[in-house]
This record gives structure tokens, sequence and C-alpha cells, in this order.
């Protein structure tokens, strides 16, 4: 047996450093290794309760035996860990993050039960993510009764009372996710989810006494308006999802009541006049994460120029922003252009989200769009109309990203079109690079020196990805809502 000179406190240290997958293989080397990478590997779970016609569903496939495959794998794994978790304290005291994803046509009694057994004895769980189809939302209120008062996040994405978090005194985080749809070609544009139901926060009262530790929320465009403002001035993030125009959003009301704001999402079917909201005389003094994306439509809905240069104001007045994501799937190429001098003088950013707009990009289009990257990203993604008739696109692609030291994650995503990549291209061209995504498929790139192998992630880990899944928090934050 190995015998370290070093004692675990600084193994563990150095563990922490390494990619998952070389984790995960630690826990075969020694027992020592398998005590050193066990707390990383199994800090994070996720347990699926799947049955029937629902199990289709959350695959986004008409294909029985896939489904059967899938669902029974998930399931036996799920339960294994479940009774791990019941049988093993120290098991159970590793485990700090959970994420649920129910989609059964059945009552699914005894995996309920199993599993509200299994978080009572959780005592260091901290977030919970619940993800589901409308028939599991009695589940749900079940589960939430069994959560422990330790829990700082909880993400939903079906529609449950919310009263229970009255019994949660160290709520930091309360986030509503619609989940994502998933196409069976991987090269749609169409939406990535249906727009979010008006009563997210049901049941839910804000209290001064309670909710004193909250901090984040990911909510629906009609609770802006009815959010009490002291909630506002403590929030450090905030993520508003809107349905097509019902809800037009203020940000400059935001701005007034978020002082110490350092996150801010606006995303679904927004409309661009959302632009002019955005304050041209204030700022969010510590504002490091910007999220925009919003749709145009016929008539007087469409971009205009005046919406560009109240954004373009905006960045300026913003210049230590570290992530940028805009998506401005319906504006012409013209106005896209008018803010890529404003994106390439950024200095600071970490993470690069740029959606070209409607119009087929030109060679010469193209070379403008990428030689305006500024040098910093490690995680980046670019999302444009592709002419498939011509490869000459892709030199002019490689030529830009190989220029760029840090990169790390990169998602090409094909607005109307496949693209004319692959893994294995941009990963050989690409020497840093540790994931790519492809239009919603992500796939890591695991290097041994000069070899690689690209692992692709199956859909279910793409629909329900929490930001453990990625090795840098930036990556996760990119991809939240590709």
């Amino acid at each position: 047996m190995y015998s370290p000179s070093f004692p675990l406190e600084i193994w563990s240290q150095t563990v922490s450093w390494l990619p998952m997958s070389d984790k995960k293989s630690l826990l075969g080397v020694s027992r020592f290794f398998h005590s050193a990478a066990l707390p990383f590997v199994f800090s994070s779970v996720k347990i699926y309760v799947l049955g029937g016609y629902e199990t289709l569903q959350m695959l986004d496939t008409n294909n029985e035996t896939f489904a059967y495959e899938v669902e029974t794998k998930l399931t036996r794994r799920s339960c294994e860990i479940l009774l791990h978790i019941v049988a093993s304290p120290g098991f159970a005291r590793l485990v700090k993050d959970m994420t649920l994803v129910v989609y059964t046509e059945y009552p699914a009694c005894y995996e309920i039960l199993t599993l509200t057994k299994a978080l009572g004895v959780l005592h260091n769980l901290r977030a919970l993510r619940c993800y589901g189809s409308d028939l599991s939302k009695h589940a749900f209120e079940e589960i939430l009764q069994a959560v422990p008062p330790t829990i700082e996040r909880i993400l939903y994405s079906t529609i449950i009372s919310l009263d229970l978090t009255a019994n949660l005194p160290n709520l930091e985080c309360l986030e509503y996710r619609n989940t994502m749809y998933f196409p069976e070609d991987g090269a749609s544009d169409l939406p990535l989810s249906p727009p979010p139901p008006n009563n997210t926060l049901t049941n839910l009262n804000f209290h001064s006494l309670i909710h004193t530790r909250l901090k984040a929320l990911a909510i629906d465009a009609v609770w802006v308006t009815r959010i009490p403002i002291w909630v506002y001035n403590q929030l450090v993030s905030l993520e508003i999802n809107s349905d097509r125009l019902a809800h037009p959003i203020n940000i400059d009301f935001i701005c007034h009541h978020c002082p110490i704001l350092e996150d801010l999402s606006a995303t679904g079917e927004i409309w661009v006049g959302l632009c002019l909201s955005l304050p041209a005389e204030t700022t969010f003094p510590r504002l490091q994460s910007l999220r925009l994306s919003c749709e145009g439509f016929n008539g007087d809905g469409d971009p205009k120029a005046e919406h560009f240069a109240a954004l373009s104001l905006f960045l300026r007045a913003h210049r230590n922003l570290r992530r940028l994501y805009l998506r401005f799937p319906d504006a012409r190429w013209c106005q896209i252009r008018s803010l890529l001098g404003d994106i390439q003088a950024f200095r600071n950013l970490d993470a690069l989200g740029i959606h070209a707009g409607s119009d087929a990009l030109s060679e010469g289009d193209l070379e403008h769009l990428v030689t305006h990257i500024p040098l910093t990203p490690k995680a980046l993604q670019l999302s444009m109309a592709w002419n498939t008739n011509t490869g000459s696109h892709v030199p002019i692609i490689m030529n830009a990203l190989s220029a760029l030291p840090n990169l790390q994650f990169l998602h090409i995503y094909g607005t109307y079109s496949r693209l004319p990549f692959s893994p294995e291209e941009l990963a050989l061209d690409l020497k840093g690079l540790r994931r790519v995504g492809l239009t919603r498929a992500l796939w890591d790139i695991e290097r041994n020196g000069s070899e690689f192998e690209g692992c692709k992630w199956p859909r279910w880990k793409i629909k329900f990805f929490s930001e453990s899944d990625f090795d840098d928090a930036d990556d996760a934050w990119l991809f939240k809502y590709h």
C-alpha cells in the first residue's frame, strides 16, 4: 500500500485542482488516494426518479428502447447512492450538493420515501436542485418538507409552494429555471425552453426576519415589481426570465435599488426595447457579469440603432465586467458590428458570448467579428448563421481563436444549420481546450501529452447540469442559457 510522505490534507488540496475525470480515476488507485478524492467526487450527487412516458419527455425522444435503457441505468445508480447515504454517516457528511430529476408517471412511493430519509441525514447539504414535470409537483413538496435547515440554495423547475422556505434560515439563493429543449438533430435555433409561468413564487412571502441572507434570485419577469425593495437592497445576483412582451423590464429601476449587484441576467423572449431602460447616468458599481438575451419582432418591435446605442453607453460605463453574454438573434449584422469596438475594449473578460444576429456572415464579416474578440477570455461562445456551402470560414475562425492564450472552453453555435467543425479538429488546433461545445452538445477533452480523447456528455447531463460538472464556474455561467 502506498505510504504518503505528505499528510492527507496536502494531497486533498492537490487533488482539488485536478479535472473531475482524474479525480474519479484516483478512486481506484489506492485506499489513500480514494480517501483524498472521495470528498470531491461525491460532494455533488444526482438522483433520478424515472418511469414510463415521462422518461421520454425528460430525454426529448420517442425512442422507447433508448429511454428504457437510460431509465434503468440512472435509477439503479440513484438507488445505490441513496442507500449508501442512509447506511453510511461518513459518506452522508460528504454530500453538499444534490440534484433531483423526477420524471415519472407513477407514484414512486418507495423512491420518494428513501429520498426523504436520505435528506434527513444530509447535515452538510447546501444546495438542492429540483427538476421535473408538472406531475412531480406533489413529490417535490414532500421532498421540501424533509430538506435540512443547512440549505443555502434551492433551484426548481416546476411550480411548487414556497412557503416551506420559511423553515430555511440559511437560504441565500432561490432560482426558478426552465428545463432546456434538446432537439434530436442538435442544429436547431428553436426556443430552448417554454416561457416561464407567472406564478413561480407562489405562496412565498418575503419576511425581513427570515430572508435576511437571501442574496440571489432567479425569477420570471412578472415578479420584478412585486419584490420588496429591501430584498433588492441585499441582492448580489438577479436573473430575470420573461415571456414574449408580456412584462417589460426596467433595468434603471433595478439599478437604483440594487447597489451591491454583481451579476445581472435578462433572458427568455424579451423585447429588445429593454436596452432603452439601461441607466444612462447611474451605474452598478460592483457589476461583474451581464447577460442579455433580447428578441426583436416584426414591425415596431424590430431592433433599432437607438437600442444598440443605449447598450453601447452602458457597456462603456461598466468596463470592469468579467463575464458578458449578448444575444440579439433578430438583429442585423450592422447592429451587432456597432458593439464590437466596445467589446474589444474590455480588459478583464474571462467569459464572453456573442450572437452575430440573423444575417449570414460573409468571410469579411466573420473576420471582423473574430478579430474584435479580446485576448483574455477563458470561455467563449460564438453563435452565428453559417454558410454551409463553403469551408472557407473555418480557417478564419481557427486562426483567430489560436491567438487566445487563455481559451479553455469553446462553444460554437450554428443558428440555422450544422457547423463544419468536429470536436477533434478544434481540440487538435487549439491546444489549451478542455471542453468543446457544438450547438448544445458538449465534449470533455481529456489530454495525455500530445494525445487526446473527446468524451461526449449524455443529453441528460447537459439538460440537468450543475456547476460542479464544470471545472470552472465561468464555463457554467456561459453555458447556463445555451
